[in-house]
């Protein structure tokens, strides 16, 4: 099983990438993408007890996708408000990103539990076809995200 996909969005959100991909916002990014995965699991996944095992953990994943971009963007935000703050001092930015990094960190975790889940509940082919989906709907997400903070 593979994590890329889940440290890979991490990374884009951090750094800001400039990708030029999907003009979507990082919602629309997101509710496409994961709308296109369970069309794709219905079609993929043939058994129907993994298929829903496989649904429930997309969801999973999508729910705390969307829960971190809105954290990110709230987080974004802050720090413009403190970087324009002429009063703001040193330990306000470091609390900002202890913060930050704090709720990084557990959302990383719970990623990675969503996509372990994903593949768990499927098999070798059917994940093969998956995961490249799940990786789409991720290098979406971050190029939407990293367009949101332009």
């Amino acid at each position: 099983m593979n994590a890329r996909p889940t440290i890979l969005l991490l990374c884009f959100l951090l750094l800001g990438s400039c990708s030029s991909g999907s003009k979507l916002s990082p919602t629309d990014a997101v509710t496409q993408g994961f709308a296109e995965l369970q069309i794709m699991a219905g079609t993929v996944i043939t058994d129907s007890v993994r298929r829903e095992k496989y649904l429930r953990h997309s969801k999973a994943l999508e729910v705390e996708l969307r829960s971190f971009e809105d954290y990110a963007g709230k987080a974004i935000r802050d720090y413009r408000a403190v970087f324009i703050d002429y009063d703001a001092d040193a330990a306000r930015l470091k609390q900002l990103a202890a913060n930050f990094r704090e709720e990084q960190k557990k959302a990383r975790g719970r990623f990675i539990d969503a996509h372990l889940g994903m593949a768990s509940s499927v098999t070798a082919d059917e994940w093969k076809q998956l995961s490249r989906h799940e990786s789409k709907i991720i290098e979406d997400l971050a190029a939407a995200a990293a367009r949101s903070v332009e």
